[in-house]
């Protein structure tokens, strides 16, 4: 009976408790680490139940999904019906060593449906996670902010940043004053905490001290003309100059400052724009650009030493002409359209012939599609592409030449 008991604890907690430490543990990552181990040992075992409950529950309805849309390999892991599940917790509920257990065919599917669980638990923490904080939730719902206030202050965003769009990226700067009179100034790199979560330092990137010194101190001279003759040290930067006094930032050695809590007097915020949404959209075009074509290497590669039965090819040679094709196809494709879609240049004459020649290779490149599926003879692929290339040499000369009056009227113009 004892070993009944043990046993039933084993699987509560495998099945309540464990799906939700790992949702959680994903969940708070990054700036909210520290919040994993917050509250008492009860609070976070009641929290490790509800959301192994909520992981649960999302499960089921993913997995019914797949089953819906007929998702083959989900049946490799689902092998057990519903009700052999009830009825395994119906035994641990009576106090029973279920029957099941004792088929290793029945027990390796439970632990492979079980282990898919904490999978999925660890990958939909990290997720939401990414969703709350990529659409800035927590700064629209009060129940979703995790982080303690000051990460929220020293965050641009609409609410204390009338500049900011969405899309925008700033960096923060914090000019530091401390109690002994020192400023300090620079790129915020981190709030640290203690484990009360009180503000315990601030860490500052690039940090720069503030000086100040007058006309009758010894060195006014020498550091005058360094500021001010081609001044080209990053590391010394004249602030101002007022009333025969120098006001100079000088760089403190090292990556990271920190100015301990106790210090600080006060603290200046500035938010300062380092990209917006055009860039990011930039970035996320190039980034699919180059997924697109690396995916279609991969495939026509493996197209290539592997029949994937994408077409069904008269001969292993136009398989093989296929996958070489592609790719470069592809290539010309994406330029093309990049130029179509360029319309800083639209309308100009550079523009058009840029659209003209890419074409043109666009559709000389496709020529011998022909010949892979199966339109035309070999033989006839060669005379073909050297057709089309004499037409688009005839087409570019006759284009270059018409330019060419136009250039001499100008310089005869000139002279």
């Amino acid at each position: 009976m004892n070993l009944n008991i043990a046993l039933n604890t084993i699987i509560y907690i495998m099945v309540f408790l464990f799906p939700g430490f790992l949702f959680r543990r994903s969940f708070f990552t990054g700036k909210l680490n520290r919040r994993f181990e917050s509250g008492n040992t009860l609070e976070r075992v009641l929290w490790n139940i509800l959301f192994s409950l909520f992981s649960i529950l999302a499960y089921c309805i993913f997995v019914y999904l797949l089953i819906k849309i007929q998702f083959k390999p989900i049946y490799n892991i689902h092998s057990l019906s519903s009700k052999t599940y009830i009825d395994i917790f119906t035994s641990l509920y009576e106090n029973k060593y279920p029957e099941i257990f004792k088929s290793e065919t029945a027990l390796f599917s439970i632990l492979q449906t079980l282990f898919s669980l904490y999978i999925f638990s660890g990958i939909s923490g990290y997720v939401i996670h990414k969703i709350i904080f990529i659409l800035s939730l927590e700064k629209r719902f009060s129940i979703l902010k995790f982080q303690n206030p000051w990460d929220y202050l020293l965050a641009s965003n609409k609410k204390n940043n009338s500049t900011h769009s969405i899309g925008d990226f700033y960096y923060t700067k914090v000019d530091i004053k401390t109690k002994s009179e020192e400023l300090f100034t620079g790129k915020l790199h981190q709030i640290i905490y203690d484990e009360e979560g009180k503000t315990e330092a601030i860490a500052i990137q690039n940090c720069y001290k503030f000086y100040r010194i007058k006309s009758d101190s010894p060195n006014y001279e020498l550091i005058k003309n360094q500021l001010t003759e081609d001044n080209n040290d990053p590391n010394l930067i004249l602030h101002s100059e007022q009333n025969n006094t120098l006001t100079y930032r000088k760089r403190i050695k090292g990556n990271i400052f920190t100015v301990l809590n106790p210090e600080i007097e006060n603290i200046s915020i500035t938010y300062i724009k380092v990209s917006d949404i055009k860039d990011i959209y930039q970035k996320f075009i190039n980034i699919s650009i180059s997924l697109i074509l690396l995916t279609i290497t991969i495939l026509c590669i493996i197209n290539g030493i592997w029949d994937l039965h994408l077409y069904p090819f008269a001969s292993i040679y136009r398989r093989i002409g296929f996958s070489i094709i592609t790719p470069f196809v592809a290539i010309f494709t994406i330029i093309l359209i990049s130029q179509i879609l360029d319309f800083k240049n639209y309308k100009t004459e550079k523009h058009k012939s840029e659209i003209k020649d890419s074409l043109f290779i666009t559709l000389i490149s496709l020529i011998p599609y022909l010949y892979v599926f199966n339109y035309i003879r070999f033989g006839l692929l060669i005379p073909i592409t050297i057709f089309s290339i004499f037409l688009l040499g005839t087409f570019t000369s006759k284009k270059t030449l018409k330019s060419e009056p136009d250039n001499e009227e100008e310089q005869i113009g000139e002279k």
